[in-house]
């Protein structure tokens, strides 16, 4: 048995040594969670990746928005990204003949994504007559008028599966519809530079009762007002119609020949939804929204 002072050396040098050893592990879970950290980071910064922490839950719609918004924007072809629309013009008369098809056989009704799509009109919508009825949104006040959906320039577009990892499937990730359009049309009047690049989430909304109302009421959070609703429903010849969503609280009921818009109406993204007999079947958000590096520049020069 040592003196009382070897024993308090040999105390401290175990006390030593355990703060060493806890140091380690301390450093060593330091160092694991950076590591962690820096994978989600580059993770998250590759075209498709999901942003770090994120997890998705509730119905498939709600869970392929929650994908959709989470995910990085994708890559970009560099036909698009510097020169936009300005090297694939549209046909001529195109918009025109998509405008007349519309009025005539009404908007597709496909509900679900996995169907067949009609990507020209789909391309239209969003590229040519959502940014037309947005871009004059400010000059109509009243509510019982109907405007015609104008519109002219070029755009064009395409669906994608974007498929979600098996490592963000864990985390409730699922895969989604992109739609990709790139469009010379300006959303908003005063908007000087306009040929930009969508990326639009293309989903079904869940048809049972319950599902469908939390669905809608995820994107409208306050619910739609009574002369809405009634618009939504008030041409038997028009069971199909699209409730677009216009920012700043501003909607329009479109029936493929006219439009009525509302105020009042709060929603969380840009976008259309797709009415039928007055239940939404389809959403079409704006996830997304690039400008081309050419048109811009050369719009800014001028």
């Amino acid at each position: 048995m040592g003196t009382p002072h070897e024993d308090r050396r040999e105390q401290a040098q175990r006390t030593v040594g355990k703060l060493a050893q806890a140091g380690g592990q301390a450093a060593s879970m330091v160092a694991s969670r950076a590591a962690r950290r820096a994978d989600e980071t580059v993770r998250g910064a590759l075209p498709g990746g999901i942003r770090r922490g994120a997890r998705f839950t509730g119905s498939r719609f709600q869970r392929e928005l929650g994908t959709a918004m989470a995910t990085r924007p994708h890559a970009r072809k560099a036909s698009t990204l510097l020169l936009g629309t300005t090297w694939k013009y549209s046909p001529f008369g195109h918009t025109r003949a998509q405008r007349k098809k519309i009025r005539t056989d009404g908007f597709d009704t496909s509900s679900r994504p996995d169907l067949p799509l009609d990507v020209a009109e789909l391309a239209h919508i969003h590229g040519i007559r959502l940014p037309s009825i947005m871009s004059v949104a400010f000059l109509h006040r009243r509510e019982d008028r109907e405007h015609l959906a104008g519109g002219s320039g070029d755009e064009n577009g395409s669906l994608h599966q974007v498929v979600a990892s098996e490592r963000d499937r864990a985390r409730g990730a699922v895969d989604w519809t992109r739609l990709c359009v790139d469009t010379d049309q300006k959303a908003s009047f005063l908007q000087i530079v306009d040929d930009h690049h969508l990326d639009v989430l293309i989903t079904a909304v869940s048809q049972d009762p319950a599902e469908n109302a939390a669905d809608v009421g995820l994107i409208l959070p306050q619910g739609l007002p009574s002369q809405v609703t009634a618009a939504l429903t008030a041409d038997p010849q028009r069971p199909t119609v699209r409730l677009h969503l216009l920012g700043k609280s501003r909607v329009a009921v479109d029936t493929g020949e006219s439009y009525r818009q509302f105020h009042d109406v709060p929603h969380i993204l840009q976008g259309s939804l797709v009415v039928t007999l007055g239940r939404v079947t389809r959403a079409e958000l704006w996830v997304a929204t690039r400008r081309n590096v050419l048109p811009w520049l050369i719009d800014g020069i001028g």
